[in-house]
């Protein structure tokens, strides 16, 4: 019937008809798809198992989650399903953002007495976004704000010269800390390409902070995984931002149930205005190709402080042997591995803000 009153428009009205209709889907995508993104690629199951150095496992299966709650099948999915949709953004105090002097564009969450410095993934250093960041870190972070943190999201500073590298990244940090939180941060969570400049916070600046987590990240990823930034990065380079969108879905959504949407998912994303900087253009490469010369070995096992490592055991940039390596190298590294998880699945897992709490809990003063 929608259809029949279609053809009754007046011919004139139907460029109009369908620009509205354009806008409508454009922002039902910018406000829906992106966090929909997120949270499919991170509900690909719903157990989980917990390794550490000295390894211990902990399983939950579904079997005996419904004899301990004494749910059945049917009501434990229902249950399940809601819990995962809820993400319950409403509740998250309003975010505020900025730039601090020396480039390095945030967002900021809470004003707990704890301070938390999140560094983001990349490559790509646009200011982060108070709506979509919110959206996609809430699940995994939130609990943090409740214990008393302010959340920092800082990305990393704009006009980088060609060779700069991840070490001088993470000097940037260093020196923010330095000038703009009176010396030092309660805790530091370094996300994905994130982690690897965490890595170097950690061994080159440890005086910095209490404790650190790095999360989807090893001494270096993969060369698929590098590949795959390099072509991304290029493709942003060059303003084609609907190829750098699918190249991304398709690597992302490979071990997922809805992989076969990532070609249409990705080019939608790409039509996503996201913000960026006058610099961009030229700091994600540089990002990009840091990222392809990136070899944390000599670096890493000069950490002094105990280090909380997590991944996932379906990540494409960072495989089960390349984290539990990167876990030797560590002097005192706890490695969490989340079964079933990719590289977002482990990013946004819920389990990510208890382990992080419970790390600080076994190591309350980290060594300076």
């Amino acid at each position: 019937m929608a259809f029949v009153r279609l053809l009754a428009l007046p011919r004139r009205l139907f460029p109009l008809f369908f620009a509205l209709l354009l806008v409508a889907v454009v922002r039902f995508f910018a406000f829906s798809l992106v966090p929909i993104c997120a949270l499919l690629v991170s509900f690909q199951d719903i157990s989980d198992v917990k390794v550490c150095v000295p390894v211990t496992t902990r399983l939950h299966s579904r079997r005996t989650r419904r004899k301990r709650h004494g749910l059945s099948s049917i009501s434990l999915r229902r249950e399940l399903k809601l819990s995962r949709v809820e993400v319950a953004v409403k509740d998250l105090p309003k975010p505020t953002e900025g730039v601090f002097s020396n480039t390095m564009a945030y967002v900021r969450w809470g004003d707990g007495p704890k301070t938390l410095l999140v560094i983001p993934g990349g490559p790509g250093n646009g200011p982060p976004s108070g709506g979509q960041v919110r959206m996609m870190m809430s699940r995994s972070l939130r609990p943090l704000l409740e214990d008393g943190y302010s959340l920092w999201m800082v990305a990393r500073r704009r006009g980088m010269p060609p060779g700069y590298t991840i070490e001088d990244m993470a000097a940037d940090y260093a020196d923010l800390i330095e000038v703009e939180f009176d010396g030092s941060v309660d805790l530091v969570v370094g996300i994905s390409y994130g982690g690897a400049v965490g890595q170097y916070l950690a061994a080159n600046h440890s005086d910095r902070f209490d404790h650190i987590a790095l999360v989807g990240c090893a001494y270096t990823f993969s060369d698929d995984g590098r590949r795959l930034d390099l072509d991304f990065a290029s493709a942003l380079s060059e303003g084609e931002r609907s190829k750098a969108g699918r190249l991304m879905a398709d690597a992302m959504l490979a071990h997922s149930r809805w992989r076969w949407a990532a070609p249409v998912l990705g080019t939608l994303i790409g039509l996503i205005p996201s913000p960026t900087h006058d610099r961009f253009t030229s700091d994600v490469m540089v990002e990009a190709e840091a990222e392809m010369a990136l070899d944390a070995r000599p670096v890493v096992s000069r950490i002094p402080g105990p280090v909380l490592l997590v991944g996932g055991d379906k990540d494409f940039y960072v495989p089960v042997p390349l984290i539990e390596e990167t876990a030797q190298l560590i002097p005192d590294c706890t490695l969490v591995v989340y079964a079933g998880k990719g590289h977002a699945g482990a990013i946004t897992n819920r389990r990510l803000a208890p382990d992080i709490l419970e790390h600080i809990g076994n190591n309350p003063r980290a060594v300076r």
